[in-house]
């Protein structure tokens, strides 16, 4: 067998993989078996992410870091889900796909650009003022683990911004019945984190694991983009504000504000467990 035909054959496997990945499912019980599947799977690799993270530093301050740098990012995120909840996205946009491909086209592209502005606007001031939201976070923590924290924190605000982009494609990806996409999506962002233990942290310390933490984020997204193309969906920015707009946006409220609540809570905890002496934070949060 000569490279010629070698090359020809893995092409070939690839597109075939493409194709099965990015197929439409059609029957209920194939797309529900699908889903818990990859499920499972990646709570199987989220628990294997949480068991590198304590093999590698324990119960103690570095982990306490890590997860603290993930309330305020963790926050902008859930408040992001007003204009980035799929769950509200997907009802109003097969609505508009039934009124016409183009209509459903600037819908997407409005959200994302809404959506895109809410988190430049937010992020750019979560960013200055993450030193002052950190001390409040985490009072038991010295002034230089503080600015850690803060550092973290700004560089998570990049994954707030990819998984909520990442919201609005898999409403188009549910919408198409696209669901291996969406399954595996998840499944790589577990990837990127442990690649960010494993390779990551020897060269960057904490600061490599969090871009490994971007890194799943990205994967995340990139995952459904071939789909999102092939669907004709890839978004041109526009801030038209059309009744269906205001709808998602009054659709996903309460999911966003339960979200904020349930983050509040977080803030508070890990404000408290600060106080309580190295590996509070990491406890409560494996636990």
């Amino acid at each position: 067998m000569n490279n010629n035909t070698i090359i020809l054959a893995g092409v070939k496997t690839l597109r075939n993989s493409f194709r099965i990945v990015h197929r439409e499912f059609t029957g209920m019980h194939q797309a529900a078996m699908l889903l818990a599947f990859a499920g499972i799977l990646a709570k199987i690799l989220a628990l294997a992410r949480d068991r590198l993270l304590a093999s590698t530093f324990g119960a103690g301050l570095s982990l306490d870091i890590y997860y603290a740098a993930f309330r305020v990012p963790d926050f902008i995120y859930t408040l992001s889900l007003v204009l980035s909840a799929s769950t509200a996205l997907i009802p109003i946009l097969l609505e508009r796909e039934a009124v016409g491909h183009d209509e459903a086209k600037k819908f997407i592209s409005s959200i994302t650009g809404w959506f895109l502005i809410f988190m430049v606007f937010v992020g750019v001031i979560s960013y200055f003022l993450m030193p002052a939201a950190t001390s409040l976070i985490t009072p038991g923590f010295d002034q230089e683990n503080q600015s850690e924290v803060a550092l973290l924190s700004r560089i998570l605000l990049l994954q707030a911004i990819l998984l909520g982009l990442s919201n609005i494609a898999s409403a188009i990806i549910q919408s198409a019945r696209k669901f291996a996409v969406y399954a595996i999506s998840p499944i790589l962002y577990n990837f990127g984190i442990i690649a960010g233990i494993w390779w990551l942290y020897p060269v960057w310390g904490l600061t490599g694991i969090t871009f490994g933490v971007v890194i799943g984020a990205l994967l995340h997204l990139l995952m459904q983009l071939p789909s999102i193309i092939s669907l004709g969906y890839l978004p041109k920015f526009s801030l038209v504000l059309t009744p269906a707009i205001k709808r998602a946006i009054l659709l996903s409220v309460p999911r966003s504000f339960g979200g904020s609540l349930s983050q509040s809570v977080f803030m508070g905890i890990t404000a408290l467990a600060s106080t309580l002496g190295a590996g509070g934070i990491a406890i409560f949060n494996l636990s």
